[in-house]
C-alpha cells in the first residue's frame, strides 16, 4: 500500500511594532496674573513631538474647571481651533506634527464670573501610541476674588426658527445690564455646531463691533466698551437655513470686566434653526344652509343655491377643493346645488389656503313658487375668522306677527354635544324674556384628515319658544360654554305673506 504523506507547514508572521510618537508640553504660562472675576489672562502653551514616528490627528485641548470661561482671541497660525459653546473648552487640531517639530498656542480668555478656585488645564492627544503620557497634560491652579456684583444677561435664551431650506434666518437678541454697575469690556461670543457644510453666521448691532474670529468659521465674536446699568444692547444674528430636515443650534454667551455675576444662568442663550416641514395648508368657509329643498308655510318651496365665482386664472392654475362636487366642472358664475347629509344646516367648502383668494362664494336661499317676485335672501360665505369664541350679539330684529323668526348656530370644528346659551332680549331689557342652554348637533362626517364637513349646529323657530305679542325688537346673546368653541351665528326673518327673507348677523 502507498503511503500518503502530509506536510504541514507553519507560516509566523512578522510582529508589526505599534506607531510611537511621544508628545509632551514644554511650557504653559499664564501671562499676567489673575486674581479677580472677568479679567483677561493670557495663556502661552508649547508642545513638541519627541518622535520617533509622526503624530497624526494631533488635538490640544484647554479646560476650564469648575465653571465656563471665554475664549478672547487666539494667536495660532496653522492650527484650526475651536471654542466650544459651552465655553470650557478651547481645542486646536493638526493632522500630523512630524518629529521634533514644535508648536505654540498663544490665548487670550475672560475669567469666569463666579469667584472661587478655579482650574486651567491643557492636554494633548495624537492617534499614535505616547510612551510617556505624563507629560501630556499641566494644570494651572488660581484663586479669583469677587468684584462688585451686576447681572449681565442675553436673552431670550431658547428660540426655535421654523424656516425653508436656504432661507436667511434673522436671531434677535438683547444683552442687558439689571444692575447697579457698569460693565467694561463686554463681549458676546457665538458659535454654531462644527457641520459638514457651514453656514454663514454673522452679527450686528448699535454699539457692537462684530466679526469672524480666526479658530473656526461656525464662530463670531462681538465686543462693546461699556454697558451701563439699566441699559440693554440689541444684538441680531443672521444665518441660512439648512437643508431640509436638518437642524442647527445657535450657542451665545455674553460677558464683560469690571464685575462678578452672580446669575451666570442668564449669560447663556441658544437658537434652534430647523426647516420647516412644509405641511399643506387647508382653510374652509362656510356654505350656510346647504340642503335638500324644503316646504314651508303657505306652499313654499325654499331652495338653497350656491354659487362659485372663479378668478380666470383658476382653469389655468386649477383650485383643488374637497366636496360631494368637484369644483372644475362648473364655469365661472355657474350655481350649484348638492344634497349633502340629510339633516344639516351646513357644509364646509374646503380649499388650499393658497387657493383662498382666488374664489369667491354666495348662498342664496329663495321661494321656487315665488321666484318670478323675489331673489330671495344672499347669505355670505362665513369665514374662519368671522367665527368667535367669544359672546355674539345679534341686535335689532323686527318683530310683527306675519314675520317667523329662525335662529340659527355654527360651530367651525364640527363639535356634537358641546353646550352654547342663548338669551332672548326685548329691545333693550337687560333681563333676558328667555334663557336656556342647547347643544350643538353635528353628522361627524370627515375629509382628508379628519376635517369636518359640516359644522355642528343649532336650530329652532323662536315664536315657538316665546311669545312675541307686544314686542317690536329682539336681540339674541349666543355664548359658548365650553373651552375652545368657536361660533357665529344669525337670524333668518321671513315674512309669511311675500315669502322674503331678511338675515342678522354680528358685524
Amino acid at each position: 500500500m502507498r503511503k500518503t504523506l502530509l506536510v504541514f507547514s507553519l507560516l509566523v508572521a512578522p510582529t508589526i511594532l505599534a506607531q510611537t510618537a511621544d508628545l509632551h508640553i514644554t511650557s504653559f504660562v499664564v501671562g499676567g496674573a489673575a486674581t479677580t472675576t472677568n479679567e483677561r489672562i493670557t495663556l502661552q502653551a508649547d508642545w513638541k513631538n519627541e518622535g520617533p514616528g509622526v503624530a497624526t490627528f494631533v488635538n490640544v485641548t484647554v479646560t476650564g474647571s469648575p465653571t465656563p470661561f471665554f475664549i478672547l482671541s487666539n494667536a495660532t497660525t496653522g492650527w484650526p481651533c475651536y471654542a466650544n459653546p459651552e465655553g470650557d473648552t478651547f481645542r486646536c487640531q493638526q493632522a500630523a506634527v512630524a518629529p521634533g517639530q514644535q508648536a505654540e498656542l498663544v490665548l487670550q480668555m475672560l475669567s469666569p464670573a463666579t469667584p472661587g478656585p478655579f482650574e486651567l488645564r491643557i492636554a494633548i492627544s495624537a492617534s499614535e501610541t505616547d510612551p510617556d503620557l505624563s507629560d501630556n497634560a499641566v494644570v494651572i491652579p488660581m484663586s479669583l476674588n469677587s468684584r462688585p456684583s451686576t447681572d449681565l444677561s442675553i436673552s431670550p435664551q431658547n428660540q426655535l426658527h421654523r424656516v425653508q431650506s436656504g432661507d436667511s434666518v434673522s436671531i434677535p437678541l438683547i444683552v442687558a445690564n439689571s444692575g447697579t454697575q457698569q460693565i467694561t469690556s463686554l463681549t458676546a461670543f457665538f458659535t454654531l455646531p462644527v457641520l459638514e457644510t457651514i453656514p454663514p453666521l454673522s452679527a450686528s448691532g448699535a454699539g457692537w463691533s462684530c466679526g469672524g474670529l480666526a479658530f473656526g468659521p461656525q464662530a463670531v465674536i462681538c465686543t462693546r466698551t461699556a454697558l451701563a446699568p439699566g441699559e440693554v444692547a440689541p444684538i441680531t444674528l443672521t444665518t441660512v437655513a439648512p437643508a431640509d430636515g436638518e437642524t442647527f443650534t445657535v450657542n451665545a454667551r455674553v460677558g464683560g470686566q469690571g464685575f462678578s455675576d452672580p446669575l451666570m444662568a442668564n449669560n447663556v442663550g441658544a437658537a434652534v434653526v430647523t426647516t420647516a416641514v412644509e405641511v399643506e395648508s387647508w382653510s374652509r368657509v362656510l356654505l350656510p344652509l346647504v340642503g335638500p329643498d324644503v316646504h314651508g308655510a303657505n306652499g313654499a318651496l325654499w331652495r338653497t343655491e350656491t354659487t362659485l365665482l372663479l378668478d380666470t386664472a383658476i382653469f389655468v392654475e386649477p383650485l383643488h377643493c374637497e366636496l360631494v362636487i368637484t369644483c372644475l366642472q362648473f364655469p365661472v358664475g355657474a350655481p350649484f346645488a348638492y344634497t349633502g347629509v340629510a339633516g344639516a344646516l351646513g357644509q364646509f367648502l374646503h380649499m388650499r389656503s393658497a387657493d383662498k383668494a382666488k374664489l369667491h362664494v354666495n348662498t342664496r336661499v329663495y321661494d321656487v313658487s315665488r321666484s318670478t317676485e323675489t331673489a330671495g335672501a344672499e347669505i355670505p360665505i362665513v369665514r374662519e375668522e368671522d367665527f368667535t369664541s367669544g359672546p355674539i350679539s345679534l341686535l335689532g330684529i323686527p318683530v310683527a306677527p306675519h314675520y317667523r323668526h329662525t335662529l340659527r348656530v355654527y360651530d367651525f370644528d364640527g363639535r356634537n354635544g358641546a353646550p352654547v346659551s342663548i338669551r332672548i332680549y326685548s329691545g333693550s331689557e337687560t333681563t333676558p324674556r328667555l334663557s336656556l342652554t342647547r347643544t350643538l348637533s353635528a353628522p361627524g362626517v370627515t375629509v382628508g384628515d379628519h376635517r369636518p364637513l359640516h359644522p355642528g349646529t343649532i336650530q329652532f323657530e323662536i315664536g315657538q319658544l316665546l311669545p312675541l305679542a307686544g314686542i317690536e325688537t329682539l336681540r339674541v346673546d349666543v355664548e359658548p360654554l365650553e373651552s375652545g368653541l368657536r361660533l357665529w351665528s344669525f337670524v333668518s326673518v321671513t315674512n309669511n305673506e311675500t315669502h322674503h327673507v331678511t338675515t342678522f348677523s354680528a358685524q
